[in-house]
């Protein structure tokens, strides 16, 4: 048996382990939720092989963001593969009367009951709160994928109600243990937490309105400064703090010769739960029975409520002499300083590692039966306290912790480019009317440096000089020059399946179609690709997905003006960008000139893993006005203007999210032209969302069941995050050692409108912005008026949005402020945007 704590990172706390005997394996906790790019890499250094991973039992331990992590994206996206889940029930944190409904949490209220976060700056407080608030509702999809693939799933009611004695002897190879906690420990945690959540609302509603408090960050560091907490309320709900803690599943594993005691964020020492004590005696009873213990990951990252002398002192008289703590760097408080220094005075009784020193650490039994530990790097018996991770440079902060672990060995250095990379970097500034972009490409060809020049002509509008620049038709497909690697294709669908491609194309009169002859990054590929253009090329297609012809991992912001965001959004106390600035784009295929603005309209028709789909897409009609869809959120009134461009023959409305609703399983007249103005997931690729007037309350607009099963030549344009994500995962979380995972016609809306025959599907790769109010004309709105405006004219959807783009860049920054986030928003909400399927 081997017992692997993973690296957590730089981000405070988080656990994830592996254990491994012989061919099975378990997976407990998740860490962090930027660590799915990280845990990828380490899953695939213990393995020694490609993912996806298969674990025979997934256990979480108790619902804290640092535990639960990544897991739903993990299992989303089919990274990892569990064949049974024991999970900690998410009634005993998030509900209050019965069954959970995870709509019905109270984000900002809820997000107060994760570990404290308090010493973050204000940048990673904003990006942690916004992951918090987001917490039961990932979990409950992570709940219900694991069950839509029937795993047998477990929720955790405690011994005493349950029995957990099947799944141990399933596990004997384990020697797997449930020790605690027991269901009674679980309903008075459930009990306290539920009269804290009361407490805290009661305290928020007496808290005085004040200008001071202009965002969750504010009203979070007040509610935790000195004089706030001096409040009766509060006062009486510390005491019942540490609920979600205690309610850790704590499990013993053995072989012969080798025992470990793992406990999540358990509270042995200080339960800090009202009326718990005797019932934590009682557990460490049953723990201490279990025992002996070679080895003891320590409970709640080393905190002095997880540990004590007197606890700690049997455990070392009853034979442990391993001790492991998992938790990351950027933590002045973990592993606590008293609990360091009792630890140190014992240190010549046994072997201390920590994941925030060591990096990955493995227990296991050597040649000779001895129970042993392995660290990646550095020495063990380190008792010094990680330091106060103040910043140094209060004019430039660091990138958020929790978008920085995300994409740590994402984002390429200059001086090192590995050539499998296809990560481009740019560096923007802005002055008066022009946005001067210097870029590097990551294969080393050095840098290139060029001008947007963004003077307004004809009011702001683009000029009949730049509209002409699309290379008019000879006819529907004449000068198209579809790309495909035939060979990459073949191994996907064999020979008779690309036959039916190459059919199709060649029956399209006047088209050409290019076989790349090489497996290559994005970047040659592309160069390949603008080799074979000529003068009567008017639109480049590409066939087939991310897997077959590669996407740019498209990093749009170099360490210059990176810097200069980050400062903006320390200093105006802004949200950072959900995508760290990095998307996918497919621009680069039509850029002959190198200025980030392609000289040619793209589109690429993804196979989705289904000949059918492929060539389904390959065959659409084309783009018939005949009938109008869509849905908004009630947020963003500037839809409705947007809806009135949109060419149509039959009367049609603008549906309201917040009215209309999902219709279940039934398919809707989604058809034609179709505009969804509504919220997307890079996690759930199945539904669009909507709001309901009140903070925080989401509702299913539209999903899955609602595309129409045939919708020959319909045009969809979604300005919903994530939209045009055909892939995962997105891209700031791509490594080019791990293969993209395509989405399907049956997991994905974007896929099953062109599996349905839709002529386009325009969408972003990354988080979207718009405007709030209905006047306001920057961000996405640009681009949405641009490319119905186009379209109604006659434009093919590829043109329109070749079109949208080039009118978008004369106006940026439309009108906001010249700023270094602006103008990056701005940059960002022109390039994502792609259009997929035939789109002519």
């Amino acid at each position: 048996m081997k017992i692997y704590l993973l690296d957590m990172g730089s981000v405070m706390y988080g656990d994830c382990l592996v254990i491994t005997q012989g061919a099975k394996s378990i997976l407990i906790d998740g860490g962090h939720q930027g660590d799915y790019n990280s845990i990828l890499r380490q899953l695939r250094k213990i393995f020694e092989k490609d993912g996806p991973y298969e674990f025979d039992l997934l256990i979480v331990t108790h619902c804290h963001d640092d535990h639960i992590g990544c897991l739903h994206n993990l299992v989303g996206n089919g990274d990892i593969i569990i064949k049974k889940a024991l999970l900690a029930d998410p009634k005993y944190r998030w509900s209050q009367n019965g069954e959970l409904d995870a709509e019905e949490v109270e984000p900002f209220i809820d997000a107060l009951f994760e570990e404290d976060r308090l010493e973050l700056d204000d940048a990673e407080l904003e990006q942690f709160l916004f992951d918090a608030e987001l917490l039961p509702v990932r979990y409950d999809r992570m709940i219900k994928d694991l069950k839509k693939a029937r795993v047998p799933v477990k929720l955790y009611q405690g011994t005493g109600k349950d029995s957990y004695t099947a799944l141990e002897k399933e596990f004997k190879s384990f020697g797997l243990k449930i020790l605690g906690p027991t269901h009674n420990q679980l309903k008075i945690t459930q009990t306290s937490l539920q009269k804290t959540v009361r407490e805290t609302k009661k305290f928020i509603e007496q808290i005085p309105e004040t200008d001071a408090i202009q965002t969750e960050v504010d009203l979070y560091r007040r509610i935790f400064s000195q004089p706030v907490l001096d409040n009766i309320l509060l006062l009486d709900a510390k005491k019942n703090k540490g609920a979600i803690n205690d309610q850790s599943i704590v499990i013993k594993v053995s072989e012969p010769g080798f025992s470990a005691l793992l406990a999540g964020d358990m509270q042995f020492a200080e339960p800090e739960v009202e009326g718990l004590e005797e019932e934590m005696s009682l557990l460490l009873d049953v723990v201490n029975k279990a025992g002996p213990y070679d080895f003891i990951k320590t409970a709640h990252h080393t905190s002095n409520n997880g540990l004590n002398e007197t606890i700690f002192d049997y455990w070392l008289k009853e034979g442990t002499t391993l001790i492991a703590h998992s938790g990351g760097k950027k933590d002045d408080k973990h592993p606590e300083k008293t609990v360091l220094k009792f630890l140190e005075e014992r240190k010549e009784r046994f072997e201390f590692a920590r994941t925030d020193r060591n990096g990955i650490i493995t227990i296991a039994k050597n040649g000779a039966g001895k129970v042993v530990m392995e660290v990646e790097k550095k020495k063990t018996d380190i008792f010094t306290p990680n330091p106060n991770p103040v910043k140094t440079d209060e004019a430039a902060p660091a990138v958020s912790s929790a978008v920085a672990a995300a994409t740590a060995g994402t984002v390429i250095p200059a001086d090192t480019p590995p050539k499998q990379s296809s990560l481009v970097s740019a560096q923007l500034t802005t002055q008066s009317n022009r946005i001067t972009v210097t870029a590097s490409f990551a294969i080393g060809a050095g840098p290139v440096t060029f001008t947007i020049d963004t003077e307004k002509k004809n009011n702001g509008r683009l000029s009949e000089e730049v509209s002409r620049d699309v290379k008019q038709p000879g006819g529907r497909f004449q000068g198209l020059l579809f790309v495909a690697n035939l060979a990459l294709m073949t191994q996907k669908f064999k020979e008779a399946g690309v036959k039916q491609v190459i059919d199709l194309i060649n029956k399209m009169p006047g088209a050409r179609l290019y076989d790349v002859p090489f497996e290559g990054n994005c970047v040659d590929t592309a160069e390949a690709v603008h080799k074979q253009i000529r003068s009567d090329t008017k639109g480049i297609v590409l066939v087939g997905g991310y897997d077959v012809l590669p996407s740019l991992q498209f990093n749009l912001l170099n360490e210059n003006i990176r810097n200069a965001v980050r400062k903006e959004i320390f200093e105006k106390r802004q949200r950072d960008d959900p995508d760290n600035f990095i998307i996918w784009s497919d621009d680069i295929y039509g850029d002959t000139e190198g200025d980030f603005l392609p000289e040619y309209p793209v589109s690429r028709i993804p196979d989705g893993n289904n000949i059918d789909t492929l060539l389904s897409a390959l065959s659409a009609a084309s783009f018939s006005t005949s009938a109008r869809f869509g849905i908004h959120n009630f947020r963003r009134p500037f839809a409705v203007d947007i809806f009135e461009k949109i060419p149509y023959t039959l009367t049609s409305k603008l549906e309201a999210s917040e009215l209309f609703e999902s219709q279940g399983n039934e398919e809707v007249l989604a058809k034609g032209a179709v505009y969804f103005m509504l919220h997307g997931s890079e996690m759930d690729a199945t539904r669009f969302t909507g709001e309901r007037n009140q903070r925080g309350r989401y509702l299913d607009a539209f999903e899955l069941n609602n595309v129409p099963k045939s919708c020959n030549g319909t045009v969809v344009f979604s300005g919903c995050c994530w939209g045009g994500l055909i892939v995962r995962p997105i891209a700031q979380y791509y490594d080019p050692n791990i293969p993209v995972r395509s989405r399907t016609h049956k997991d994905s809306i974007v896929m099953a409108y062109l599996h349905a025959g839709a002529n386009a599907f325009i969408g972003c790769t990354g988080a979207h912005y718009s405007p709030a109010k209905a006047r306001d004309n920057f961000f996405g709105k640009p681009m949405h008026d641009a490319f119905w405006t186009e379209l109604k004219k006659g434009t093919s959807p590829a043109e329109a949005l070749f079109l949208a783009k080039k009118i978008y860049s004369v106006n940026i920054p439309h009108g906001l402020e010249d700023s270094a986030l602006t103008t990056a928003v701005e940059f960002k909400s022109m390039h994502q945007f792609t259009c997929l399927g035939l789109g002519w």
